[in-house]
């Protein structure tokens, strides 16, 4: 396992392939549905259930199932979430444990950043872990290969 530092997180959602689209509408979500807990915190973010669908109706109250979006013709609604961020070789880590030991700092408390103004952060604990693949960053998911798309659960 690695320890990463997030920078940026990029929910995105994207109509895949070039159709002609049949009579219809799709809805999304408006981002602060994203928001985890009652109120949006700066690292609090998550997909929702449905993210985004498509209905006949244009009040969008009666959505199709994918399968039957699909057989009316609809095109596949992509999601994907793109994390960028950095991290260090494992001696690094070590190296700065040791100094922080030195210091007279317990490494394993927050003492270290209350000492140095930086705030404070939550681990959440109780999150399910996600398939996920570290790229050098080209953009978005390039959608050239389903199987790999079905794996992360881009498709919905």
């Amino acid at each position: 396992m690695k320890t990463v530092c997030v920078d940026d997180v990029w929910f995105i959602i994207q109509i895949t392939g070039e159709h002609d689209i049949p009579e219809g509408y799709v809805f999304v979500c408006p981002p602060q549905d994203f928001c985890s807990g009652t109120e949006c915190h700066a690292n609090l973010y998550q997909w929702v259930a449905c993210p985004a669908y498509w209905s006949l109706d244009p009040s969008g109250a009666d959505r199709l199932s994918t399968e039957d979006a699909t057989n009316l013709g609809f095109p596949t609604i992509h999601i994907e979430t793109i994390l960028s961020g950095g991290s260090w070789d494992r001696s690094i880590y070590h190296g700065l444990r040791r100094f922080h030991e030195g210091k007279r700092f317990n490494p394993e408390s927050q003492e270290v950043a209350r000492q140095l103004g930086y705030p404070l952060y939550e681990v959440l604990r109780d999150r399910m872990l996600f398939p996920a693949r570290e790229v050098d960053w080209t953009g978005q998911c390039e959608q050239d290969d389903p199987s790999l798309c079905r794996l992360l659960g881009h498709y919905l």
